[in-house]
């Protein structure tokens, strides 16, 4: 079975936790979301101990795949007709859970009510409801195949959260969005919101198929065309010009190509976040849309292999997005409300989000233990780096809210209290500086020696004036961080939409010394001894520190320049996230936040700052060890030389300690403290998948701050190419020019791998041209030198 649980991992990059061999169909996740139950399975067993199966993901009907046993072993012809029976059978059993799931979707789709315009779905895409129904407060979406018999249903949450009937078959089937006209051209699109937008541009007048999703494109492509031979389909394809690969267009082209239909595709800058037609009518119009719909033309069948793939510059980021749902529960969905309100970059509200949680939890849960020895706290160093504009204040202002009110009310609780003892501190220090006014009248020294005493006695029991709690501190002298933290339990945080912090840090208010030792302390909980001049040391036996930062592009460049910032761990302790800017693409006229959103995000928060002081230790399950330790073991593989961390190994050094920390914060969001301190496997996989996407980040941030030998590389190898006009070169030729600068070739070679990483040159084929070892050839993307 394990041999049968490879091949689907193999065979579609994901696969079931377990193989049940019962001839039945089974669903799991091709994701990783664990809700994703796009995939499927098929297992049997036969006497003789051979096993048959298929399995596919109903996403990319191409995926269906069958498996046997025998390991390339020719089966005997019992054998074969054994799988083929075994085969129909569970086509038999799919068939039938199919029928009862259409009758099901039926009588829902019947008994459900029109959709209201106000739903908030609509209200977000800014679409009709178009024959949509609502079922359990949700939409409802029926599918139906070419005869126009419902086959199953989608539902889609408030959220945008889609799913399918269990059971339900989809291939082939559509929602259709029905035009006024009868004849004329038939639209397919991909999800429902494209489809309502590309209906609506075109005033109602054309019908419009949404397909659900681009593996069923073809299949619903070919059942229209099946029914209409000669009418005109148009296909309106998704484009993912951020994935590899573009998936959204390669469907499509291939379907338009298949049945002979038209293709068209929405067209967005290279910094745009969009990727369908109810994206372009969000930040361009309708009347985009339409252009786009009557240039639509039948695609060319000629090989575009050869054709080039876009630059990806190095002053733009080429890195995995990060949204709403990499946060658990009340923390994801407040990060969605802040951008949709707020129009920022996700990216930017998860910063500030994870932010505030970090402080939050530190006060109440001490550590996160991986492992027996092995522990680490929960706070983070978080930098996201943005342009001026992108409203990086108000974002903090919003995620640390419920901790500035948490302050101010615990400031007003205790003011009396501070002002009672404050007045008697004052009264005693009063009644004190009497006494020693009258030593110089007494002249026995006993009796001196004896109230000298008492006085000192005295001061040393004078009761504190106590402190309303500070946790939250915009900018501060390195000096002053560690008595921050001394009066706050050890632990506070420095949160700024600036970044004079690291200009602190660097010496600005100690003649250019820098003192590095508290926040190098503080990111891990080591104690820290501070002499002070005339007072007795300062000790912290277990400072946390949060910091949180959203600054502009000059000050994450800066970093590597700063003394000792790199050679003494500072820039290794940070977590990067670097947004995609939503300048000039940004709605105008957007809803205000969900108030029911903001009370769940206030009252997480302020559970974790009302158990301030609990001293809780979390611990792994494990499971959750298992996944963290097959982590760790593949970033420690990766700080190899040659390994994709060789050039930034202080910072993936501390990688698997930073997603503990990531997943302790999780479990904090996700569970009720104190009563759950055990860290589920399900809770480390979504930290383990976030930490992998903050990996891409961090390289990208490293190397704008020229940390990164590869990409300093690059950029010295494209200047050459560019001051030479080259189209066409030689790996032997680049290094002779640039000797200068780069010693050898193995300095050479990184330059140019990152450089056709990213789609500047491609090595060619050419036989060699003389005696000796041949060199490498490469092209060069007329993009360029153009």
């Amino acid at each position: 079975m394990h041999d049968f649980q490879n091949a689907i991992i193999d065979g579609i990059g994901y696969g079931p936790e377990e193989i049940i061999p019962d001839g039945k169909i089974h669903r799991f996740a091709t994701s990783d979301k664990s809700q994703d139950k796009a995939g499927y399975y098929c297992l049997f067993e036969h006497g003789d101990g051979l096993q048959a199966g298929f399995y596919g993901d109903w996403r990319n009907p191409e995926s269906y795949l069958t498996w046997h046993s025998q390991n390339g072993a020719k089966l005997t012809d019992q054998q074969r007709e054994w799988v083929r029976a075994a085969k129909e059978k569970a086509e038999v059993e799919r068939s039938r859970l199919a029928e009862d799931a259409a009758a099901e979707a039926e009588t829902i789709w019947n008994n459900a009510g029109p959709a209201p315009a106000d739903c908030p779905y609509l209200i977000k895409k800014n679409i009709k409801p178009c024959g949509a129904r609502l079922h359990n407060n949700k939409l409802l979406l029926k599918v139906i195949n070419a005869d126009g018999k419902i086959q199953s249903y989608q539902t889609i949450d408030d959220g945008g959260n889609k799913r399918f009937l269990t059971d339900g078959k989809v291939r082939g089937g559509f929602f259709s969005i029905k035009g006024s006209g009868a004849d004329g051209p038939v639209f397919i699109c991909e999800g429902f919101a494209t489809a309502a937008s590309v209906w609506e541009a075109m005033n109602g007048k054309h019908t419009v198929l949404a397909a659900f999703n681009a593996g069923n494109l073809q299949p619903v492509a070919e059942a229209v065309r099946s029914k209409s031979p000669d009418r005109e389909i148009v296909i309106c394809s998704d484009n993912d010009h951020k994935t590899d690969g573009n998936p959204g267009m390669a469907y499509a082209r291939k379907t338009a190509l298949a049945v002979n239909a038209k293709l068209t595709w929405p067209e967005f800058d290279s910094g745009d976040f969009g990727t369908d037609f109810n994206d372009l009518a969000t930040s361009k119009g309708l009347e985009a849309v339409s252009l786009r719909i009557e240039q639509a033309d039948y695609p060319s069948p000629e090989n575009q292999a050869e054709s080039w793939p876009d630059l990806i510059p190095f002053s733009q980021y080429d890195v995995p997005a990060i949204n709403a749902d990499d946060l658990p529960l009340w923390a994801g969905s407040m990060v969605r409300e802040i951008s949709d309100s707020l129009q920022v970059p996700a990216e930017l509200a998860v910063t500030t989000v994870l932010g505030a949680v970090s402080l939050a939890v530190i006060g109440c849960v001490d550590e996160v233990e991986v492992k027996t020895g092995y522990s680490e706290t929960l706070n983070l160093y978080l930098l996201a780096e943005l342009p001026p504009a992108e409203r990086k204040s108000g974002t903090i202002a919003i995620s640390f809210r419920p901790i500035y009110a948490w302050e101010s009310e615990q400031a007003e609780d205790m003011r009396d209290k501070i002002r009672a003892a404050r007045s008697k501190r004052k009264s005693l220090e009063k009644v004190i500086d009497q006494r020693r006014s009258k030593l110089s009248r007494i002249k026995d020294q006993d009796k001196l020696n004896e109230e000298i005493e008492s006085i000192s006695k005295s001061e040393a029991s004078l009761p504190d004036v106590p402190k309303s709690p500070r946790l939250i501190f915009d900018d501060s002298t390195n000096e002053r961080v560690p008595t921050l933290l001394k009066d706050n339990n050890e632990v506070a945080g420095i949160v700024s939409a600036e970044g004079g912090m690291f200009d602190t840090m660097a010496g600005r208010y100690s003649k250019g010394i820098p003192n590095l030792d508290v926040y190098l302390k503080a990111h891990c909980g080591e104690p820290v001894s501070v002499d002070r001049v005339g007072r007795e040391p300062l000790v912290l036996l277990k400072p946390r520190l949060v910091i949180c930062l959203c600054v502009q592009n000059e000050v994450m460049e800066s970093l590597s320049s700063k003394p000792g910032f790199r050679g003494r761990g500072v820039i290794g302790r940070f977590i990067y996230i670097l947004p995609d800017s939503r300048l000039g693409h940004r709605k105008i006229d957007t809803r205000a936040m969900s108030e029911k959103v903001i009370r769940e995000y206030d009252s997480g928060i302020r559970s974790l700052l009302d158990l301030r002081g609990a001293g809780l230790k979390l611990k792994l399950s494990p499971g959750a060890y298992e996944l963290w330790k097959q982590f760790a073991q593949a970033v420690e593989v990766e700080l190899r030389p040659g390994g994709q961390f060789e050039a930034m190994t202080d910072w993936a050094g501390k990688l698997p300690g930073a997603a503990a920390r990531i997943a302790g914060l999780f479990h904090c969001i996700s569970s009720s403290l104190p009563g759950n301190l055990t860290v589920s496997a399900e809770i480390m996989e979504q930290a383990l998948s976030l930490s992998s996407r903050l990996a891409d980040h961090a390289r990208e941030a490293i190397g704008q701050m020229g940390c990164d030998d590869s990409r300093a590389a690059a950029l010295r190898v494209l200047k050459w190419i560019r001051e030479t006009s080259s189209t066409r070169f030689t790996a032997r030729s680049c290094y002779k020019a640039l000797h200068g600068t780069l010693k050898t070739m193995a300095e050479v070679k990184p330059g140019l791998d990152t450089l056709e990483e990213r789609g500047y040159i491609r090595k060619v084929s050419e036989p060699p041209s003389g005696p000796g070892r041949p060199s490498k050839v490469f092209e060069v993307n007329p993009e360029v030198v153009r």
